[in-house]
C-alpha cells in the first residue's frame, strides 16, 4: 500500500483526467479568494465567560448586524468598483470619438465648415472653446451664412433638438430672426419637427421688438400655425392659440395659402391631425366652410383620410352641401370611403341632398350604398328618402346593381322599400329587366311575380323580360317567366324573336327552353328565311347525293354531309 506522500507524487506528476462532476482547480481557487474576500466569518467567542444571557444575546445580535453591514459594504465597493469600471470604459470611448471627430475637422480647411460639422455632430466643447474667441465681425458672418441647403447655423442647430446647443449659439450672437432661403424661421423648423419643449424654451427669449417672427410666412404662404396643423404639432399649436392669442395670432387661422388657397384647417384635415382640427375648431372658431382652390372645403379633405372626423359635419351647415369639382358631394365621398358612422350622422342630420347625382357617373348616393354594399346605409337612405327607381347615366337603378351582384338582402330591402311607396305593378312593369336581367335566384322571382310584376311587359323597344333573359343568358328567370306564362314568340322592334336572341349569343341552354316544337311556324322573320334557305337545300338534296355518287371513291370521305 502507498503512502500519501506517493500517492501525492502521483498526483502532481501524472494528474488523472478530470472526472464528469468535478471541478477544476482554478474555479476552486477563485471561490475560495471570493469567500476570503466577500463572505463574512464570524468571530469565535467564548460563551463560557459570559454568565448572562442577555449580554450573550446582545453580542450574538451585533455580530449579526456587523456581518450584515460588512457583507453590503463589500458588495457596495464590489458594484462601485464595477461602475467605475463602465465610466471608465464609457470615458474611453467618448475621448475616442471626440479625437476622431476632431481628426475630421482638422481635414477642414475654412473655420466655418468646421463649425458646420461641429453643429451637424453636435459637439459643444468645441464650438465654445473655437467660436468664442472669434471675432466679432466673424460671428456676425458666420450666423448669417447658410450651407447648401440653405439652412442658417441655427436652424440647423433646432433640427438636432439639442438644447444646449442652441443656447449656446444664441449666446455667441445667433438672431432669432434669422430665416432661411425658404423664408422660414427657427420656429417654422421646430413647428415642423415637433420639438415642442425646445420652442417652448426658445419663444420665451422672443422680445417685444422680436415676437413678430410668430407671423411671418414662408415664400409658399405657410405660416407657423399652417406648418403647426399640418405636422400634428398639437402642443405648439395649443400654446400659439393660447399665450399668443393677443399678438395677432387670430388672423392666422383662417389665412389661405396663395397657390392651394389652404388654411390650417385644410391643412390638418387633409393629414389626419386630429387632435388638430379639434384645436383649430374649439378654440379659434376656423371656419369649416372655406374652399381651396379645387372647392374642397375641410370636411372633403377630411374625408380623404382614413380617420373619422365627427366635429366637421356639424360646425357648418354649407360645408356638407358643397360639391367639388367632381360632383362629389361629402355624403358620396363618405360613402365611397366606407365611413359609416359619418355617413349616417350626415344622413340624420337632415342638411344633405340624398338624391344628389354625380357628374361623371350619375350616381345617387343610393346607387353608391348599394355597389359597396353597405346595409345599414342603405336603409338610413331609404328612411331619408332616396329614390329607389334613379337612374344612373348607364340606366341602371339600383336594384339592377344589386341584383348584379347577387346582394339578395339589399334586393329584398329595396322591393320592400317599393311596396311601402308605391303601387308595386306599377313599379315591376317599369323595371321589370332590372330583376330579369341579373336576378338568379328562384324564391326571389316568385316573390316579385306574386306581387304582381307582368311577365310580359314590354320595354320602349318592345322587349320583354325572356328577350332581356335571353340576351343575358339567364336560364333559371327563362324557367320561371315560362312557369308563369310569359310568351318565348313575341318578337320587338327589330323582328328578333326570343329564340334568335338566344342562339345569336349562343346561350345554347336557353335556346333548348325556348325553342318550339315546329321551329318554321313560330319563328321570326329572320328565322324563316334561314328555314327557307334550309328547305332549298333539302329540296336540292336528291340532285347532290347522285352528284356524289358519281364521285370516285377516293373522294366520298370528304364530301360527306355534316352533322351537329
Amino acid at each position: 500500500m502507498t503512502s500519501l506522500e506517493e500517492r501525492l507524487r502521483s498526483m502532481i506528476e501524472a494528474p488523472r483526467r478530470r472526472q464528469r462532476g468535478q471541478i477544476p482547480k482554478e474555479e476552486v481557487a477563485e471561490a475560495l479568494i471570493f469567500q476570503r474576500e466577500f463572505v463574512h466569518r464570524a468571530k469565535n467567542f467564548n460563551t463560557g465567560d459570559i454568565s448572562d444571557c442577555a449580554e450573550s444575546l446582545e453580542v450574538l445580535r451585533n455580530g449579526k448586524r456587523e456581518a450584515r453591514e460588512s457583507r453590503q459594504m463589500m458588495w457596495e465597493d464590489h458594484y462601485a468598483t464595477q461602475l467605475h469600471t463602465e465610466q471608465a470604459r464609457n470615458e474611453a470611448a467618448k475621448l475616442q470619438k471626440l479625437r476622431h471627430e476632431t481628426s475630421m475637422l482638422t481635414q477642414l480647411k475654412s473655420d466655418s465648415d468646421k463649425w458646420n460639422m461641429a453643429i451637424d455632430l453636435r459637439l459643444v466643447e468645441y464650438i465654445q472653446d473655437t467660436l468664442s474667441v472669434a471675432s466679432e465681425d466673424v460671428k456676425k458672418t458666420y450666423f448669417a451664412s447658410v450651407n447648401k441647403a440653405g439652412l442658417p447655423p441655427l436652424h440647423r442647430a433646432c433640427k438636432t433638438n439639442d438644447m444646449q446647443l442652441v443656447k449656446l449659439l444664441l449666446k455667441l450672437g445667433a438672431n432669432l430672426t434669422t430665416k432661411d432661403a425658404m423664408q422660414k424661421s427657427v420656429f417654422h423648423v421646430l413647428a415642423e419637427f415637433r420639438f415642442t419643449d425646445l420652442f417652448r424654451s426658445v419663444v420665451l427669449l422672443l422680445t417685444e421688438e422680436t415676437k413678430g417672427i410668430l407671423l411671418g410666412l414662408d415664400v409658399n404662404g405657410y405660416s407657423l400655425m399652417h406648418v403647426a396643423a399640418a405636422n400634428g404639432s398639437d402642443d405648439i399649436l395649443t400654446e400659439l392659440l393660447t399665450n399668443w392669442r393677443r399678438d395677432g395670432m387670430m388672423t392666422l387661422v383662417n389665412l389661405v395659402t396663395p397657390d392651394e388657397k389652404r388654411t390650417a384647417l385644410h391643412l390638418a384635415a387633409l393629414s389626419g391631425q386630429i387632435t388638430c382640427v379639434e384645436l383649430l375648431l374649439r378654440m379659434a372658431d376656423a371656419k369649416a366652410d372655406l374652399c381651396d382652390k379645387r372647392g374642397s372645403n375641410a370636411l372633403h379633405l377630411a374625408l380623404q383620410q382614413t380617420f373619422d372626423i365627427d366635429n366637421l359635419p356639424g360646425s357648418n351647415p354649407a360645408s356638407v352641401l358643397h360639391t367639388c369639382e367632381s360632383g362629389l358631394s361629402c355624403l358620396h365621398t363618405a360613402i365611397i370611403k366606407n365611413f359609416r358612422q359619418v355617413t349616417i350622422a350626415l344622413i340624420r342630420s337632415g342638411k344633405v341632398q340624398v338624391n344628389a347625382a354625380t357628374r361623371d357617373g350619375g350616381w345617387t348616393p343610393l346607387h353608391l350604398a348599394v355597389i359597396t354594399e353597405e346595409f345599414d346605409v342603405i336603409k338610413e337612405l331609404l328612411t331619408a328618402g332616396a329614390m329607389v327607381d334613379a337612374v344612373d347615366t348607364d340606366g341602371q337603378t339600383p336594384l339592377s346593381q344589386a341584383c348584379l351582384g347577387g346582394q339578395l338582402k339589399i334586393v329584398c330591402l329595396l322591393l320592400d322599400a317599393v311596396d311601402t311607396r308605391t303601387t308595386f305593378t306599377q313599379w315591376a312593369h317599369k323595371h321589370s329587366r332590372d330583376y330579369v336581367d341579373f336576378c338568379r335566384d328562384r324564391q326571389l322571382l316568385r316573390d316579385i311575380i306574386a306581387r304582381g310584376a307582368d311577365v310580359n311587359a314590354k320595354s320602349m323597344k318592345l322587349n320583354t323580360p325572356m328577350h332581356f333573359a335571353a340576351m343575358n343568358g339567364n336560364e333559371v328567370a327563362t324557367q320561371i317567366l315560362l312557369e308563369y306564362g310569359a310568351s318565348a314568340s313575341v318578337i320587338n322592334e327589330d323582328k328578333r324573336s326570343v329564340v334568335y336572341l338566344a342562339k345569336k349569343w349562343r346561350h345554347r341552354s336557353v335556346e333548348d327552353l325556348v325553342r318550339p316544337p315546329e321551329d318554321d311556324e313560330r319563328g321570326d322573320v329572320h328565322s324563316s328565311l334561314s328555314h327557307h334557305k334550309r328547305h332549298c337545300l333539302d329540296d336540292d338534296l336528291p340532285h347532290q347525293q347522285v352528284r356524289r355518287n358519281e364521285l370516285p371513291t377516293r373522294g366520298a370521305s370528304r364530301s360527306r354531309r355534316r352533322t351537329a
